[in-house]
């Protein structure tokens, strides 16, 4: 691809550019452009330009004369110029004309292209508070913005008219320029650095307008300075000029329109909301969010659960899972059950149980579901058992919702088996009878009888006999004990007995077994009963001699200092 270089010469001029004749000449021209091929330096033969205004109406077409310049005039405007050639890539660019005077600038525009910048805006929206607004995209997607279109422009809702003369719109103002225009007021600035009108516009100097002060005039950037971070502050012939920043900078005290703290830590971060509400898109089928974090910022996720009851019928939803979905005909609520019947009603579905016993894949249906009968077959040896000596089994209602197994016992009593045993609740068991069937268990003071021998009710019932460990001894109490056989427990000792009294299970004529029985009602003599409870057993009373506190007794030789019982 051959590049080529376009250089735009864009010439204010000092004089007033007013619409018509200028002490009877013709407007001069303001815009002068020339193409040059970037690889020989030379004028490119056969160029042409177009240009379109701001709404891309076509305003000029020309081709390039053969020194490879041309010059016209433009009314005021932002204009895009479209440049042609053979064997060349189209190139535009965004030019703006100024329609007020300012000093004398030219500004030379050089650049060798690789990529075209190809831009294309959306178009401008209604006027609202004093401005329009469109966004513009690079088709080319260059990365650059070189000749990016404006995206903004100032805009005037026409009221009804305020003026019909010039003089209604004077607002006392000597740096205005007053008119009426289309009968509405206009008062422009001044921006002509014109001595004698009594007004010194911004950007003038005493140098050059004898309306401003000697000590407005500045020597360097230091004299501009307008507390204002967010403006160039430089001194250009004496003036001071002060535009706005609008490159994003870290570190320079500026947020200038357009930036975010992403391109330019001094602009502060700006939460897009507060709470869910304020992410709330009107769509009931997103899930609004505020997310935490810096900033706070909205997520509207598309809902894709099926859930009833919010207001929300994901594409893949239907009536069947999400009563938020609508159905229109009976396949829309199919739920794959052979034993429901689908249906679709007002836009809802419905998916009632099929008959109970209706055939199905897998037997039967019953309850809306295609089950297996418990059984088919009703006949004696079905397949719900195998038949016993007391028990018979069979099918009821076989191969139906209803069917089951049923056991059919033989009656009590039946003999059963080879070894007496008898059926019993349909099982075959042994019973005790009046041969036998009973073990006697130990000890030997017990015995086990069979009650209701011959029968399902029969069993072995366990008696004790205490008789049989009788010891003959008139003093024990003689039982017989399921675990430890025969035992012999002695009566109280003095329990009377035919020989005497009872003395650890034995009779004796002991005349005492405890001290009590030696008594004398004597409080001074300690009773006792030597060899208690034996034919050898003796009273005791023997006198107390020691002076003891609280015995009842106030032994010879005792006095009340000694003992207590003594007066």
């Amino acid at each position: 691809m051959k590049l080529f270089r376009l250089e735009f010469l864009v010439l204010l001029l000092a004089s007033v550019l007013v619409v018509g004749c200028i002490g009877g000449g013709e407007l001069q021209d303001n815009l002068y452009l020339s193409v040059i091929d970037a690889n020989s330096s030379t004028f490119v033969a056969g160029a042409s330009v177009t240009i379109y205004d701001i709404d891309d109406v076509l305003v000029e077409e020309r081709v390039f004369e053969d020194n490879g310049t041309i010059s016209l005039y433009l009314p005021p405007g932002d204009y895009r110029v479209v440049f042609n050639a053979s064997d060349y890539d189209g190139f535009e660019s965004y030019v703006s004309i100024s329609g007020e005077d300012v000093e004398s600038v030219e500004v030379s525009l050089s650049n060798i292209v690789s990529c075209v910048e190809d831009w294309s805006c959306t178009d401008w929206s209604v006027c609202s508070n004093g401005f329009q607004r469109r966004s513009c995209l690079d088709a080319k997607s260059c990365g650059t913005n070189e000749y990016e279109p404006s995206q903004e422009r100032n805009c005037m809702v026409i009221p009804e008219a305020e003026c019909e003369e010039d003089e209604e719109c004077d607002d006392s103002d000597s740096c205005t320029v007053d008119s009426c225009v289309s009968g509405n007021c206009s008062n422009e600035a001044v921006q002509v650095c014109q001595s004698g009108d009594d007004c010194c516009p911004l950007g003038c100097a005493y140098v050059n307008d004898t309306d401003c002060s000697e000590e407005d005039f500045c020597n360097s950037a230091a004299d501009c300075y307008d507390a204002d971070n967010c403006t160039f502050d430089s001194c250009l012939s004496g003036s001071c000029s002060n535009p706005q920043i609008v490159t994003c900078k870290d570190d320079d005290d500026c947020c200038p329109t357009g930036c975010d703290h992403t391109d330019d830590n001094d602009c502060v971060v700006i939460d897009e909301c507060d709470n869910n509400a304020d992410c709330d898109d009107d769509d009931d089928c997103t899930n609004d969010v505020c997310a935490s974090g810096e900033p706070r910022e909205c997520s509207n996720t598309q809902i894709t659960s099926c859930t009833n009851n919010d207001d929300c019928c994901p594409s893949s939803c239907t009536n069947l899972n999400d009563n938020d979905c609508s159905c229109s005909v009976a396949s829309d609520c199919n739920d794959s059950n052979e034993c429901t019947i689908d249906t679709c009603s007002g836009g809802s579905c419905s998916n009632t149980n099929a008959a109970n016993n209706t055939s199905c894949a897998s037997g039967v249906c019953c309850s809306g579901s295609c089950v297996s009968p418990g059984c088919s077959l009703g006949t004696v040896e079905s397949d719900c058992g195998q038949n016993t000596s007391c028990m018979n089994y069979t099918c009821s209602n076989p191969g139906t919702c209803e069917a089951e197994c049923v056991e059919v016992p033989f009656e009590d009593n039946i003999s059963c088996g080879t070894g007496g045993q008898l059926c019993c609740e349909g099982f075959c068991v042994e019973r005790c009878n009046a041969t036998g069937g009973c073990t006697n268990p130990t000890p030997e003071c017990a015995e086990s009888t069979c009650i209701y021998p011959g029968t399902c009710n029969a069993f072995c019932n366990l008696t004790l006999n205490h008789s049989y460990c009788d010891d003959q001894e008139e003093c024990t109490v003689d039982t017989c004990d399921l675990d430890n056989g025969c035992e012999y427990a002695a009566l109280d000792e003095g329990t009377s007995c035919v020989g005497g009294v009872c003395c650890d299970g034995v009779c004796t004529n002991a005349i005492c077994w405890e001290d009590s029985q030696c008594d004398d009602f004597n409080v001074c003599t300690i009773d006792t009963c030597f060899l208690p409870c034996t034919e050898s057993a003796e009273c005791y009373n023997l006198p107390i001699v020691i002076c003891t506190d609280d015995d009842d007794c106030c032994p010879p030789g005792c006095n009340s200092t000694n003992d207590n019982d003594c007066t």
